[in-house]
């Protein structure tokens, strides 16, 4: 019998019997490994991670592996955030990973909210940073900008279809 076969059998043997396939020595703890070796292991890991981290073509390769993993999970109706629970219907998530990006969502949401006056210190644009109109959070051509931006996108709504006019009934 080969080295191969002889090393596959010890691990699908101390698999089986709930011992770790590392050491060989202690009791498996979430699957086939024992608390010391899965730490050592991702330790590891980490260190592996750490040194490729800034390789361009790792992050490349790594970023369509996670792309291609994500897709294939999805289109398997799994949560490709957890990968273990079957999404929601209409979503592409379960619910747990749904309410748990939520609430980061709400929670980063929440921190970032400040008041205009602590976004903008009231004497430079906030997209330019020349001297504010009196009253203004913006310089003179900046506001002319956004004078202009707005008027454009008013003048590309049809107004007679907008949902929220009396001529689009039954419209959508």
């Amino acid at each position: 019998m080969s080295d191969k076969k002889k090393c596959k059998e010890r691990y699908d043997w101390y698999k089986a019997n709930g011992i770790c396939v590392d050491c060989g020595r202690r009791e498996a703890r979430n699957g086939t490994r024992c608390i010391d070796c899965a730490g050592k292991r991702r330790e590891r890991a980490r260190v592996r991670y750490d040194a490729l981290k800034d390789n361009p073509e790792f992050r490349t390769n790594h970023r369509e592996r996670e792309h291609r993993r994500y897709e294939a999970k999805k289109a398997a109706g799994i949560c490709p955030k957890c990968g273990s629970r079957k999404a929601e219907d209409g979503t592409v998530f379960c619910g747990i990973c749904k309410i748990k990006n939520r609430q980061k969502v709400n929670k980063h949401n929440h921190k970032s909210k400040r008041t205009k006056a602590e976004q903008y210190d009231g004497v430079s644009c906030a997209w330019c940073k020349a001297p504010v109109v009196e009253g203004r959070y913006f310089c003179a051509d900046c506001l002319d900008k956004k004078r202009k931006n707005t008027e454009k996108a008013r003048a590309a709504v049809d107004w007679a279809r907008h949902p929220f006019r009396e001529g689009a009934k039954g419209v959508i």
